[in-house]
This record gives C-alpha cells, sequence and structure tokens, in this order.
C-alpha cells in the first residue's frame, strides 16, 4: 500500500493551510494579552481634584438597564400612634403628614434594626431656613425615630428604647427628642441647599456624627452620635490590612452600617412589616477615608501620569476612558450577597448579577465624559461609579451620583463633623472633603428635580 503525504491531496493540503493560520492568529492574540497586576499594585494614596472640561456636553442620564423595583421599609403604625399621642401630650404642631415609606434604618449584626428614622412632610410654605431661624417651625413635628428593644443594653451614646418625637427648640437651636418619658435634646444645624436640583421627596439619613431630615429647600440635623462599636472598627481594619492598604488611610471610627441591595431590602421590609426587627440586618459596612487617605495614589490603570493619554485639556471632546479623577474613598465589607445594579467594567456596559460578599477598597472613579446633570455649591453633578476592589483582577461597578446635595450648607453653625469625612446611612452617601457621593439604588439618590 502506497502512504500518502498530508498534503498530497488538494482537500486536505487546504485545511492544513486554514489550521496553520489559525494558530498563528491565535498565538499573536495570547501574546498581545494585557498583563494582570500583582496584588501589591494596590494603591495606598489619592491625586490631586482635576477640574472637568467646561464645555463638556450634557447627555441625558444613562439607562442601560431596567430600575430595581425597591421596596420600601414601612415605619409601623403603632409607632405613628404613638408619636402622635406624644405631640398631642406635649403639645406639638402636626402640620402636615405622616410617610411611613420615608424611614431609613439603623441596624448592627446580631442585634438587627436598632434605629428607624422617618421624616414628615411639613407643609411646602414651612420648608424656610428663615423660618427655621425666626422661631416659627419651633415645637413643629418634623420626624419620628423608633429604637427597638436592641438598644437596651447598648452605650449611652445610643438612646434608649422607645418612640422619639423630633422637633426644633428655641429659635432653631436644638432639636428635641420627645419621649413617652422625657429624652435628650441635640444640638441643630439648620442647613440649605446651594443647588438648582433638589429632592423630589423628603428624606432621612443617620450617620455616625448626626441625624438629618430633609425637605427641598431645608434639611435640619441633630448632633446624635450612633458611634460604630469597637469590634466592627476591627473588622474594618482587618479588612484594610488584608486588601493591602494600611488601616490608618480610614476613619474607622466613623464607620457605618446600611442595607442595600433588593434582597436584603425586602428581607427587611417584611422584618419590620411583622416586627421582628432583629431579622432585620445590615447588609454593608463602609468606612471614609481620612486626611491621611486624601492623598492616597489612584490605581495604576487610572493615574493620569502613568495612563499615556491625552491631556485632559485637549480642544477634542474626551473619550470614555480619559480618567478626570480617580482616588480612594473608603473600605467596605459587604456581609451578604446584595443585588443591585452593578457591572464587571468601568463603562457600565457588562452588568454583573450581584455584588459577592467580601471585602473591598473603595475607589471614586471620574471620566472626562460623564454626564453633567446640575449643579451643587458652584460644583457639577455628575453621573459616575465607584469601583469596589476585591484585587486588581477582581472589581466591580457601582452607578453613582457625584457631588448630590444630601447634606446641605450649614447657615447658623459650624459643625465639626462638616470637616472631616462621614458615611451616611440614606442609599448609602460617601462624603469624603467636598465630595457628596452616593450610590446604591443610584438613580433615586435620592429622585432629584429641578429646584
Amino acid at each position: 500500500m502506497i502512504q500518502r503525504s498530508l498534503f498530497s491531496h488538494p482537500g486536505r493540503w487546504l485545511i492544513s493551510l486554514l489550521f496553520v493560520a489559525l494558530t498563528a492568529v491565535l498565538l499573536t492574540a495570547c501574546s498581545l494579552e494585557t498583563p494582570t497586576l500583582a496584588p501589591t499594585d494596590i494603591p495606598t494614596r489619592v491625586s490631586p481634584t482635576v477640574a472637568r472640561p467646561t464645555d463638556t456636553p450634557t447627555p441625558a442620564p444613562p439607562d442601560a438597564v431596567t430600575p430595581l423595583a425597591l421596596p420600601p421599609i414601612l415605619l409601623p403604625d403603632e409607632v405613628i400612634e404613638q408619636a402622635q399621642q406624644i405631640a398631642k401630650d406635649r403639645k406639638l404642631k402636626l402640620d402636615g403628614a405622616w410617610a411611613r415609606e420615608r424611614t431609613t434604618v439603623y441596624a448592627e449584626p446580631g442585634r438587627g434594626a436598632i434605629y428607624l428614622l422617618n421624616v414628615f412632610i411639613i407643609p411646602e410654605a414651612l420648608r424656610s431656613v428663615d423660618l427655621a431661624l425666626s422661631g416659627a417651625l419651633d415645637n413643629q413635628v418634623l420626624g419620628v425615630l423608633y429604637v427597638t428593644p436592641a438598644a437596651a443594653d447598648l452605650p449611652p451614646d445610643y438612646l434608649a428604647p422607645g418612640v422619639y418625637v423630633l422637633a426644633l427648640g428655641p429659635n432653631g437651636k436644638l432639636l428635641n427628642f420627645f419621649g413617652q418619658a422625657g429624652g435628650p435634646k441635640a444640638q441643630a444645624d439648620l442647613r440649605t441647599f446651594k443647588s438648582d436640583l433638589v429632592m423630589a421627596q423628603p428624606f432621612a439619613f443617620i450617620s455616625s456624627e448626626q441625624m438629618c431630615l430633609a425637605w427641598d429647600a431645608l434639611q435640619v440635623c441633630g448632633r446624635q452620635r450612633t458611634p460604630l462599636p469597637v469590634e466592627f472598627q476591627n473588622v474594618l481594619a482587618e479588612a484594610a490590612d488584608k486588601l493591602g492598604a494600611s488601616p490608618e488611610l480610614f476613619a474607622i471610627e466613623r464607620g457605618m452600617f446600611d442595607i442595600e441591595g433588593v434582597n436584603n431590602l425586602e428581607r427587611c421590609a417584611q422584618a419590620v412589616a411583622e416586627g421582628k426587627f432583629e431579622a432585620c440586618e445590615p447588609s454593608i459596612l463602609v468606612a471614609p477615608i481620612n486626611r491621611d487617605g486624601l492623598d492616597a495614589k489612584p490605581p495604576p490603570e487610572y493615574d493620569p501620569l502613568k495612563s499615556g493619554k491625552a491631556p485632559l485639556a485637549a480642544p477634542a471632546r474626551a473619550p470614555l476612558t480619559e480618567i478626570a479623577q480617580a482616588g480612594l474613598i473608603g473600605v467596605a465589607v459587604v456581609f451578604t450577597e446584595t443585588i443591585e445594579e452593578v457591572y464587571r467594567d468601568a463603562e457600565l456596559t457588562k452588568p454583573a448579577p450581584s455584588l459577592p460578599a467580601d471585602a473591598y477598597l473603595m475607589y471614586d472613579i471620574l471620566f472626562a465624559s460623564d454626564p453633567q446633570v446640575g449643579t451643587n455649591d458652584g460644583q457639577p453633578i455628575t453621573l459616575s461609579r465607584v469601583e469596589l476592589r476585591l484585587s486588581p483582577a477582581v472589581k466591580y461597578y457601582l452607578p453613582d451620583v457625584r457631588n448630590v446635595p444630601l447634606l446641605g450648607a450649614p447657615v447658623n453653625s459650624d459643625p465639626p463633623a462638616d470637616q472631616e469625612s462621614e458615611v451616611a446611612a440614606v442609599n448609602l452617601l460617601v462624603r469624603v472633603f467636598g465630595r457628596q457621593i452616593c450610590l446604591f439604588r443610584a438613580r433615586e439618590c435620592p429622585r432629584l428635580r429641578n429646584n
């Protein structure tokens, strides 16, 4: 039998030629693959703020995915009934209406929900800093705080269990917490919003340093602290260390719990509706950077000095990947899987099914072409993203609203908290020295409307 060469048959010769060509293309592609950064490349210091080009067009907000249906956490009817009785006994004014869904929850692992803070819908005519300063809002109900039995054995910085009606004191100087058996008083900080966009709905927020109630043109904050327990400060410090960042870069003592993700909000809403407050546990713990963290370098791939991109001042419109600013803003520990609008790429085009439970460094990533939707105190309100980095190879991205007007400018005081960074539970607000970044449920951070 005569054995033929592989190439002796014309058809086989053509197939072999195609096979060789395909192999060459694949080998060339592999040789050009971008190398993976080593874990030691995790940055530790933030580049100075770079001004955004003023001639950048302002496109409509992107709508790449259908907004998630987010279940509200409703304030229990019995809490409202007790609040109305306290207001009657204290001869407080109840001009306005209750809105059970305007409730912010503070919870701790192992305890569940501790605080339910609800904002009272006062008439639009009363939403004025001038009226508050004049005393016209004194003894007007502004909100209600329900402290669950889980707070019974907490330190004195926390309020005792019970229902408290919030109302201003003399000429807006104090925020009174009226309970059935008395209650504390906190120094009040009256604030206003210097923005061409305002909140479409009143809201309440809780941080480690203050509790605030806000309407479209008025915000009332009381210096009522919610300190982070030491054991959870240690959790944040260990997370930062394992991620390759010095814990000293973060204001760990001002860390804050929050409940985010459709699945976690549904669980909490159901627990509150059934009165099982212990089942309403937080899904995330975040600490902001401190002043040392301001000097932290951005990730190498976002460092304008290393990226080789064109200068930001170039006359041509910058492409999407042109970096205007990148910087460390915090460290996060996600306790449970979080179903949220989350992506695998900074361009927000590749959705991920969820944000996995893990520890992450948080970076504020601003592209020069990110759309602006308004201004807040002279700074552009920008639709941007926050990167949650587990390692240089594992990163997730959450849409955010940058410079969103969630904490107003003080008009009657100089709050010490304003000089430091802060995290607040309302969606999730990370405030770092002039930047207010709202992420999670970013499409309602809260919803904005024209002023």
